[in-house]
Formats: structure tokens, sequence, C-alpha cells
């Protein structure tokens, strides 16, 4: 399916470059809806810092993928109901490099821009995940 995508986007870079805008656009709603939750919800403070909330998308995400129950009674609900959405950064970081690669025919500096900006979330999320899996190997303090 990837390359059938990828032969139209070649032969079509204006079409190809609505496509990145687009994903590139429900990426940032997606990544804004996740710093705007925890502050309409008066969050982060010193107890719970931006770096926990973090962690807590991803291990609920993961727990999500899974289809295991939100087990982490000390995070607030919203934590569980945000991280529902986690899992479209990367496709949508992706279907933007994707798609920009070949938009850079029709535009080469919007193209290059968001070619750059989407393989930087992209390395940011698979980054980020690797950390957090590191992070709580041994479990999730309490």
């Amino acid at each position: 399916m990837g390359a059938g995508v990828g032969s139209v986007l070649s032969r079509h870079p204006h079409r190809a470059l609505w496509v990145s805008t687009g994903a590139a656009a429900m990426t940032i709603a997606v990544i804004g809806l996740h710093l705007a939750v925890p502050v309409i919800n008066q969050f982060p403070h010193t107890g719970y810092p931006w770096q926990a909330i973090a962690i807590d998308y991803f291990v609920a995400m993961g727990h999500r993928i899974y289809d295991g129950p939100y087990a982490f009674t000390w995070t607030p609900r919203w934590v569980y109901a945000v991280s529902a959405i986690t899992p479209l950064i990367a496709p949508g970081a992706a279907a933007t490099t994707v798609a920009a690669f070949w938009a850079r025919r029709e535009d080469q500096t919007t193209g290059s821009l968001l070619m750059a900006g989407g393989a930087l979330t992209f390395i940011g999320f698979i980054a980020f995940a690797s950390y957090v899996a590191i992070v709580t190997r041994n479990g999730v303090p309490v």
C-alpha cells in the first residue's frame, strides 16, 4: 500500500505538498493537545512535572495498545484518555516526511522544511519512546 501511495505522490507533487502539510498539521494538533490538556487541568507542578507527564502518556499508550487496564491509580484520569491519540504522532510524522520528499519538486523550500520537521518529530518520538522503555524497565516508581 505504501508503494502505491508513494507512486501516486511521485506523479503529483502538488498533491504531495498538500498531503504533507495536512499530515504536519494533524501531528502538530496531536502534540498540541498533549500539551494543552495538562495546562487545562492545572498541571504540571513540582509534584508532577512535564517529564513525568510525558512518560505516563507513553506507558498508558502501551497499556492501550496491548488492551490492558490502566493500573496506575496515582496519575490523573486524563492521562489515559489523551494517551489514546499518542500513537498518531509517529505515522503523522512519517507521512509528513514521505509526502514532503515528493513535494520538493513543487516547492523546494516548503518541501525541505516539512521533510526536516517530520523527520525530526519521528526521530524524537522514537528516541523518547526508547528513553521511557529504559527508565521504566524496572517498573514505574510509585
